[in-house]
């Protein structure tokens, strides 16, 4: 997941503007504070851990992953409900080629006429 950053901004004093800033940073859920010169456009700035939206993506991420357990499941029982389905097909067509087999073949006799 990306996020855009959000900026707010406050005046202090004349001429600069103090920022804070959420975002994820490889990874990382952090906190960027800091402030720019106006006049100069330059300033300071320090990240810092943002615990709080880092909590919040966790929850994010382990309810992803449990949908995807879920789904991963899902896909797999019916992947073995066809399986077991074709198997009974296979087997059922295999009695039907047999029965067939036997109505065709001739009756075969035992006695043998020599006359």
């Amino acid at each position: 997941r990306t996020f855009m950053a959000s900026i707010r901004t406050r005046k202090r004093k004349e001429g600069y503007v103090h920022l804070k800033s959420q975002f994820i940073l490889n990874g990382v859920c952090v906190l960027w504070r800091g402030w720019v010169d106006l006049d100069r456009l330059d300033g300071v700035g320090c990240l810092e851990f943002d615990e709080e939206r880092a909590e919040v993506e966790d929850a994010l991420l382990r309810e992803q992953i449990e949908q995807n357990n879920r789904r991963v499941q899902e896909f797999e029982e019916r992947r073995r409900q066809r399986q077991q389905e074709q198997e009974r097909q296979a087997a059922s067509e295999a009695e039907v080629v047999e029965a067939l087999l036997c109505i065709s073949e001739p009756p075969h006799s035992t006695s043998h006429d020599h006359s």
